[in-house]
């Protein structure tokens, strides 16, 4: 009967799908999965995993959308490699009314699935992002020009739901690079009429090796430096 239930429950989400491509680049796509995927047991476990939890925590998970992600760069960049996008929230369980709980909403990951679904690596859509670095080790992917480097962010953009595709990528040395930088200014504190406004540039900070070009190391990275500026009186 789980394996009715798990249809189901897909083709209910068929509507959220459609609503969750508003949260990617333009040339990528969320299509409902269901159970005749090639990796559908794969994706069924990963359902399992978020929806049921741990029996004695006040906390559920509801699933909100599970997809497959389709886009140029993931095809470019990783070929036979397939991509599912699983959104969820939080909900309290009934029987802890009397217990004091964090909740949150919009909340999701990325399962990459190998060839042959012989590596399975998720990649939450928040945080560092380190996971993504490991694939790009993992399918030796390089960084030769810039080409390769906005091909390697685009990827990026697609499999985390990010429409962060403008945002620049930079070479520092032949053995590193910026990708996806960002930055904006922070008033941190006003005195006698001068405030001092804090820049913060955050950006992925990609090691190669000097030889092969190949990706060695992926590192979530923020700059800042503060500057004085008087206040209009």
């Amino acid at each position: 009967m789980r394996i009715f239930a798990y249809v189901a429950v897909i083709l209910i989400l068929t509507a959220s799908a459609a609503r969750a491509q508003m949260d990617v680049p333009n040339d990528t796509t969320v299509s409902p999965v269901s159970e005749a995927d090639v990796h559908w047991k794969i994706v069924q476990r990963e359902i399992e995993q978020i929806t049921e939890g741990a029996p004695d925590s006040p906390v559920g998970n509801q699933l909100e959308m599970v997809g497959r992600i389709e886009g140029r760069a993931i095809r470019e960049l990783f070929p036979g490699w397939e991509f599912y996008a699983v959104s969820y929230s939080n909900y309290k369980k009934e029987g802890f009314d009397d217990r004091p709980v964090s909740l949150a909403a919009g909340l999701g990951l990325t399962l990459a699935v190998g060839p042959d679904s012989r590596l399975n690596i998720r990649m939450s859509h928040y945080g560092n992002h380190e996971e993504y670095g490991h694939l790009l080790i993992e399918t030796k992917a390089a960084i030769r020009n810039t080409d390769d480097a906005n091909l390697v962010w685009h990827a990026f953009c697609e499999i985390h739901r990010k429409a962060w595709k403008g945002r620049k990528v930079e070479k520092v040395s032949e053995t590193e690079w910026k990708l996806g930088i960002f930055s904006y200014d922070q008033t941190s504190s006003v005195v006698d009429g001068v405030s001092t406004v804090v820049k913060r540039t955050h950006f992925m900070q990609v090691m190669i090796d000097p030889a092969s070009k190949q990706i060695a190391t992926w590192k979530s990275i923020v700059e800042t430096s503060n500057r004085l500026r008087r206040t209009e009186g």
